[in-house]
């Protein structure tokens, strides 16, 4: 995807990998498709190619030969940008944030804090293993070297990702976010977040009964920790199926631990 191959191109060029590293299972050209698909979502086609103002790699994109990623331990943003679009992607969105001082990650359907050491627990080695530019001082010519991942440019990393992942706290919750900046956001399509009564595998609109898919677009720090179920049976006694006015509701019974959704 990075390298802008035509699908037709991407697909031979898996089918020969294949040859020499199988799969656990055959995939058709469809499914293969699908997976560029999927790619797209973390990068854009044709980066890999894409160089800066002096002609050399772009940073946070990969080197071409070596595929290898490129960072700076000055210039940091480009840093942020790669962890997340490596880690933290999901089609809907970031999947971690930085808000009231605590980076949270989005795990079973809603947004729980991660430790400091976590991320740097991810961050060494993923550093370790990229590439910086270096300048000759007597030819002037730049050459790829190991980057230098070590506690000063672990703590640099880490500092830059809260930042470009940033929820300021007047942003209340549960609330529909758009974009790495975590701008809130009201989408036509989407119920009113208080509405939303978070599973641990898709969302339910309380009012009306509706399956809405799990999303880290929708930011809440809670969620049941099983799924609605509404083909649930009814119990001997229980909690009425009614609101006093006379509106229907999702009976209580229904949230039943499954394991898995029921539509």
């Amino acid at each position: 995807m990075e390298h802008g191959l035509a699908d037709e191109e991407a697909v031979r060029c898996v089918r020969e990998y294949a040859a020499e590293h199988p799969f656990p299972r055959e995939y058709s050209d469809a499914e293969i498709i699908d997976r560029l698909r999927d790619a797209e979502h973390r990068c854009e086609r044709g980066s890999a190619l894409e160089v800066d103002e002096e002609g050399l790699v772009k940073l946070g994109n990969r080197d071409a030969a070596s595929g290898r990623l490129v960072l700076s331990a000055r210039r940091t943003l480009p840093t942020a940008q790669a962890f997340v679009r490596e880690f933290c992607t999901h089609p809907d969105g970031a999947t971690m944030r930085s808000y009231a001082g605590i980076l949270m990650e989005w795990r079973d359907n809603h947004y729980v804090a991660v430790e400091d050491g976590a991320v740097r627990n991810r961050l060494q080695p993923w550093l370790h293993g990229a590439l910086r530019h270096v300048r000759d001082k007597r030819t002037g010519e730049s050459a790829l070297v190991g980057f230098e991942g070590n506690p000063t440019t672990v703590g640099a990393a880490l500092e830059t990702i809260r930042n470009y992942l940033h929820l300021p706290t007047s942003v209340p919750m549960p609330v529909w976010l758009v974009g790495p900046d975590g701008a809130p956001a009201e989408p036509d399509d989407a119920p009113d977040p208080r509405e939303i009564l978070p599973c641990r595998t898709l969302n339910l609109h309380i009012p009306t009964g509706t399956i809405l898919p799990a999303t880290p677009a929708l930011f809440t720090i809670s969620a049941l920790d099983f799924d609605y179920n509404a083909d649930a049976p009814t119990p001997s006694t229980g909690w009425p199926s009614s609101t006093s006015s006379g509106a229907t509701t999702p009976r209580a019974s229904n949230c039943s631990k499954t394991g898995s959704a029921t539509r």
